[in-house]
């Protein structure tokens, strides 16, 4: 699936994928993407307009350190965790149900284009 919308999205300046690392073999349980700081779409603003497209996504985690549950055992500093709030601020989870089909994804990927076109 992944695949799929890279084949679709590659173009795309403001959008990045996941990469293997080392010569590794990923096994993407969902299709992750960042939306680039220097883009004028939000994730946010991107997820609501694609849910009124009928097309549904999650946010990336947040870190351990901001879950509202857990906040009471970490330390009050702030940004502790660069990393893991730079990805909980800039990133969506894209649908991977395995009954997705490449027109589907290519619908999915062409409203995401007009979004940002």
């Amino acid at each position: 699936i992944q695949k799929m919308y890279e084949k679709y999205l590659s173009k795309n300046k403001f959008i990045k994928f996941q990469k293997t690392i080392n010569d590794g073999k990923n096994i993407y349980w969902m299709v992750g993407i960042l939306i680039s700081s220097k883009s004028n779409i939000t994730k946010n603003v991107l997820s609501k307009k694609l849910k009124k497209n009928g097309i549904e996504t999650r946010n990336f985690f947040m870190s351990m350190r901001e879950q509202p549950c857990l906040k009471k055992f970490f330390s009050k500093k702030k940004n502790l965790t660069p990393n893991s709030n730079f990805l909980w601020k800039n990133g969506i989870y894209l649908p991977s149900s395995h009954n997705l089909n490449e027109k589907k994804i290519k619908y999915i990927c062409n409203v995401i284009k007009n979004i940002f076109s």
